[in-house]
């Protein structure tokens, strides 16, 4: 198994522990201790928190340049 298959497997378990946590979250402690809930209100609080965000999608979801061209 190849690092890129681990940690495709990786990303693809903590998306799905996320969406359990917030389906738990939501059912046993109501709409605002889910995540969505949580990161909108840090947002209002700490605007800084969407800057830091944007830069982290930016970074993801980017195209990178390799020597020959658009990856």
């Amino acid at each position: 198994m190849t690092w890129r298959t681990r940690t495709a497997i990786f990303c693809v378990l903590v998306l799905a522990v996320c969406i359990a946590w917030d389906i738990l979250a939501r059912v046993f402690g109501g709409e605002g201790a889910t995540i969505s809930w949580l990161v909108i209100d840090s947002a209002y609080r700490w605007p800084i928190l969407s800057f830091a965000a944007g830069v982290l999608c930016g970074h993801l979801f980017w195209r990178a340049k390799n020597k020959t061209g658009v990856i």
